[in-house]
């Protein structure tokens, strides 16, 4: 009985296989770094999404009432600092908050919330200076091991906030957040000033968590088309409006140009119109579709999913 063995692809065939994928990756990824890109920004909601909330009422709060007092101060100073919230104190007109779960019931003279307010409670858990004393072993200039007594003021603020909307559904439950400053300079320190201190990193690590951010990300325009180019460099120069105009002209003439409805749909996605966008990406995949253009696309349907969330 005779086996015969059919030989297959030698070692060499496919290292020239390889070699050939590897080039035309290494050329893909140097026309993407060649071409022109725009860099768009967008709102994203911070990890506790409240919507389209533009101002928080505080109208309630427990604890110690001068903590109290100076938490709302500082809550409502890094608001304007921020710029995106304004916070409004309330906490004397009478509304009494309680918390079950996720349900938030009011009581007393309580106002239905607008669209854009969303309610506070704010209470103050701890509120505590206290002097500290640790030993830290340090070499001097002869190398020669010594110990040294650290004495410090720590000031520590604790506080639960909850956030609710015009539904009396809780955004934040009595979500903790806690402030620490301390101070080796203990002649020129008091326990107001690190106490102070503490609030105002409690509130900032409140902001942290409910605030929308910024976020910035480079899109590529297609510019294999030539009679685009002067079209590219309105765009390149700020002009994004007088970009979407030239180009929607353009497509008047030119209207199964692939690279045309791409830029279009880059140029609305920019200016924040991300339905429109989505429509135009979809013509520039159907016309040609190019694998930058379905990750625009997908990058411009995670913009709208925020920008939604933010209504």
């Amino acid at each position: 009985m005779i086996i015969t063995h059919e030989s297959g692809p030698t070692t060499e065939h496919w290292s020239r296989k390889h070699a050939a994928r590897l080039l035309l990756f290494i050329l893909a990824l140097l026309g993407a770094a060649c071409a022109p890109t725009l860099t768009l920004q967008s709102l994203e909601p911070g990890p506790v999404n409240l919507g389209g909330a533009t101002e928080l009422l505080i109208v309630d709060g427990q604890g110690r009432r001068s903590g109290r007092e100076l938490v709302f101060a500082e809550l409502e100073s890094q608001a304007r600092a921020g710029g995106h919230y304004r916070v409004v104190d309330q906490s004397e007109s009478g509304t009494r908050v309680d918390v079950a779960g996720r349900d938030v019931r009011l009581s007393g003279s309580a106002r239905r919330l607008k669209d854009d307010q969303r309610g506070m409670r704010v209470d103050v858990l701890e509120w505590i200076a206290d002097e500290r004393t640790r030993t830290e072993v340090r070499k001097d200039k002869k190398g020669v091991e010594q110990s040294y007594t650290i004495r410090t003021l720590e000031g520590r603020v604790l506080l639960a906030i909850t956030v609710f909307d015009q539904a009396n559904r809780a955004l934040l439950a009595e979500r903790e957040f806690e402030g620490i400053a301390a101070s080796t300079d203990l002649k020129n320190t008091s326990d107001d000033s690190v106490l102070r201190a503490a609030a105002k990193d409690a509130v900032a690590r409140f902001f942290g968590e409910v605030t929308p951010r910024t976020v910035a990300r480079k899109v590529q325009l297609d510019d294999s088309d030539k009679g685009q180019a002067t079209i590219i460099e309105t765009a390149k120069q700020g002009s994004i409006a007088q970009a979407r105009a030239d180009v929607q002209a353009y497509l008047k003439t030119h209207p199964q140009n692939a690279a045309a409805h791409y830029n279009l749909a880059v140029f609305l996605d920019a200016m924040g119109e991300h339905g429109a966008a989505l429509a135009s990406y979809d013509e520039a995949l159907r016309l040609a579709p190019k694998e930058f253009y379905r990750s625009s696309r997908a990058d411009c349907a995670r913009r709208k999913a925020a920008a939604d969330a933010l209504k």
